[in-house]
């Protein structure tokens, strides 16, 4: 197993020398005054896997995470690493941008085809590939717990790209949206407590505060059910179907979810099995009718699936809560 993979890692870098030389000698030839600049101007970054030399004004950027910060940055990247149908959201924004690999297992190959000046990607999932990535363009690495650190991605990313202003005018206009929802719930913000469930085809999970839709719905003002405060856990908890009652509330948000739409499929069949159970029909927000089917960008990460969670919000809770899929 060893050697196998040193020949691949061998393989995989001789390609890349290859491909190196062959983008220098064009460079060479013909390049272009903007290409120019990428490649002289740089700056040192300190990141994650240390500190990096990153073009100053990059201008073909391969994204192994976090593709939603940077499109929200008005950066359009070359390449990006797909996270299944969780991805569907960024369609129409990535049209024409190459797929280099899915999640955690991006091909290295395809990400030396784009010939990126800068790849980024964080530490939970490149963090394995970083060696081999830094070979191919310089590489930053951000290190974040978990998706409920997306506000922390954002800055890093326009650190990384010099687009801190951008960063900035994104999350103004944000919490300005916040700041109207607030307005609009009025009296009914601190007494509307919300839970977010993701019904698996084995079990369902709440999805509670350091989650990315759990931070959304804090920076709403929006309260949780005391079942889900203070748990052992901070972003997500899995209950049977014989703790239903910890996912009440006054609103229940409910996605399916699964990588591939084989997954997928499977779990749209546990949630209408779960719509069927009495157990269910017992939840206060059932009965009241309002539980409501959202799509998979509550499980997103970045400023565009922060505002797509801001919209259901407004939809449901203030322009037309009495609507719901029970």
């Amino acid at each position: 197993m060893y050697k196998l993979r040193r020949l691949l890692i061998v393989g995989i870098l001789t390609f890349v020398l290859i491909s190196a030389c062959e983008r220098n000698s064009s460079r060479q030839v013909g390049s272009s005054q903007f290409d120019n600049a990428s490649t002289e101007a740089v700056r040192t970054v300190n990141h994650a896997m240390g500190k990096t030399e990153v073009p100053v004004n990059p201008q073909t950027v391969v994204v192994l995470s976090g593709l939603d910060t940077v499109l929200s940055l008005g950066t359009k990247p070359v390449g990006w690493v797909t996270f299944g149908v969780y991805d569907d959201y960024l369609e129409n924004e990535v049209e024409g941008v190459e797929s280099v690999g899915s999640y955690p297992d991006p091909n290295l190959e395809a990400i030396v085809s784009t010939k990126p000046d800068l790849i980024l990607g964080t530490k939970s999932g490149e963090e394995k590939n970083y060696e081999l990535l830094s070979q191919i363009a310089p590489t930053v690495i951000v290190d974040i717990d978990s998706s409920g650190d997306w506000k922390k991605l954002l800055n890093r990313y326009a650190e990384v790209l010099g687009r801190t202003d951008k960063a900035e005018q994104v999350m103004a206009d944000y919490y300005a949206r916040i700041e109207e929802f607030q307005a609009q719930m009025s009296d009914h913000l601190d007494s509307t407590e919300v839970s977010i469930v993701k019904v698996n085809s084995d079990d369902i999970e709440i999805y509670l505060e350091e989650s990315f839709c759990g931070t959304v719905v804090a920076d709403a003002g929006l309260p949780r059910p005391p079942h889900q405060e203070n748990t052992e856990q901070t972003f997500s908890m899995a209950i049977s179907k014989e703790l239903l009652h910890k996912a009440d509330g006054d609103a229940i948000f409910v996605w399916t979810g699964g990588r591939s739409e084989e997954a997928a499929g499977k779990t749209i069949t546990a949630w209408q099995q779960l719509k069927d159970d009495p157990l269910w029909s017992k939840l206060n927000a059932v009965q009241q009718g309002k539980v409501y089917d959202v799509p998979k960008y509550w499980l997103g990460m970045g400023p565009i699936a922060a505002n797509l969670v801001l919209d259901d919000l407004f939809k449901y809770l203030v322009d037309s809560p009495s609507q719901a899929s029970q």
